[in-house]
C-alpha cells in the first residue's frame, strides 16, 4: 500500500471513490474515538491506499493519545482551532480528527494542500481569530477565517455543506466519526422505496420487496400494461428511479482540478508542513 499523499491530481478520481475513502477513514476513527483515542495527525501522508481500489487505512499513530489532550501538536494546515487556541485552561478531544479529515477532503477535491504557501504563524493567526470571534459571539453565523481559501472553489452541493459542518469552529457542532461514516454510506446507497400496503402484493409479484432499493425497479415493467400498480405509485417509483440514476451519474463524474482556480498564496512559501505538509 502507498500513502495517499502519493496520489496525484492527474489520476482519475470520482466522488464514489472519495466517499469510500472518507467512509473508511471515518470508520477507523470511530473505532478509535469509542476508546477515547485521538489520532491528532490525520492527513494524506498518514492514510494508506492500495493504489487502484477504494480501500484505505489510517496509519502513523505516533501522536495518538487518549483524550482529553492539552498539547499543541499536529501538522499546521490540518490542526483544528482548539489545538492552536490552547491557553492552559482548555483541552481538546476527538473532534480535532474530524476537522483534519475535512482539510484532507479539501486537498483531494482541489489538488492542493490547505493553506498552501501560508506561513505556519499566519495559519495560527487565522485559527485564533476564528476562536475569538466565536467566543465573543460577534455574529449569528459561525466564523470562517479558519477555513482555507481552497474551500471556496468547491462548488459541489454534496461536499460544501458537509465540509462546513466538519470545519465548524465549535468542536461540539462537528459530526462524530460514526455520523460521518453513516452519511457517506447513505449517499452511496440507493434510496429505499416504500409503497402502501395494498400495493405490496403487486410489488412482490414483480420480484420487489415492499421495502427495497431502487436498483431493483425495472422501469420497462412499470410501463407495461400488466403492471397493476396504481398510477400514483408507478409515477412515484419512476420519478425516484430517474433521480437515483441522475445521482449515480453525478457520483461517477470525475473530480477535475483547475489550477487556474487555486487561490493565490497568502504568504511567503514556508517549509515543512505549511507549504507541503501532507
Amino acid at each position: 500500500m502507498t500513502r495517499l499523499s502519493a496520489w496525484r491530481s492527474t489520476e482519475e478520481l470520482n466522488h464514489i471513490v472519495l466517499l469510500h475513502w472518507v467512509g473508511d477513514i471515518a470508520s477507523g476513527l470511530d473505532y478509535m474515538h469509542e476508546k477515547k483515542i485521538v489520532h491528532r495527525d490525520i492527513k494524506p501522508s498518514n492514510i494508506l491506499w492500495d493504489g487502484d481500489g477504494q480501500d484505505v487505512k489510517i496509519a502513523d499513530f505516533g501522536l495518538s493519545k487518549r483524550g482529553p489532550c492539552t498539547e499543541n501538536v499536529g501538522t499546521p494546515s490540518y490542526k483544528a482551532p482548539e489545538i492552536v487556541g490552547l491557553d492552559g485552561r482548555r483541552s481538546y478531544s476527538t473532534p480535532v480528527d474530524i476537522f483534519a479529515l475535512a482539510m484532507m477532503i479539501i486537498y483531494i477535491l482541489t489538488g492542493t494542500n490547505p493553506f498552501y504557501n501560508y506561513e505556519d504563524e499566519l495559519i495560527e493567526q487565522k485559527m485564533r481569530q476564528a476562536l475569538r470571534t466565536a467566543r465573543r459571539g460577534e455574529s449569528g453565523e459561525p466564523p470562517t477565517t479558519h477555513i482555507p481559501p481552497q474551500f471556496w472553489i468547491i462548488t459541489d452541493k454534496m461536499w460544501q455543506p458537509l465540509l462546513l459542518q466538519c470545519l465548524n469552529v465549535d468542536p461540539a457542532a462537528r459530526p462524530s466519526a460514526k455520523q460521518l461514516y453513516q452519511q457517506c454510506r447513505k449517499v452511496l446507497a440507493p434510496p429505499t422505496i416504500y409503497v402502501p400496503p395494498h400495493m405490496a402484493e403487486e410489488l412482490r409479484r414483480l420480484g420487489i420487496e415492499q421495502e427495497a432499493d431502487l436498483d431493483e425497479v425495472d422501469e420497462d415493467f412499470l410501463r407495461d400494461r400488466e403492471c397493476k400498480l396504481d398510477s400514483v405509485t408507478k409515477h412515484k417509483l419512476m420519478k425516484m428511479k430517474a433521480e437515483w440514476e441522475a445521482r449515480k451519474t453525478a457520483l461517477w463524474k470525475p473530480i477535475v482540478h483547475d489550477p487556474a482556480q487555486i487561490p493565490a498564496a497568502g504568504g511567503a512559501a514556508a517549509g515543512g508542513a505549511a507549504a507541503g505538509g501532507v
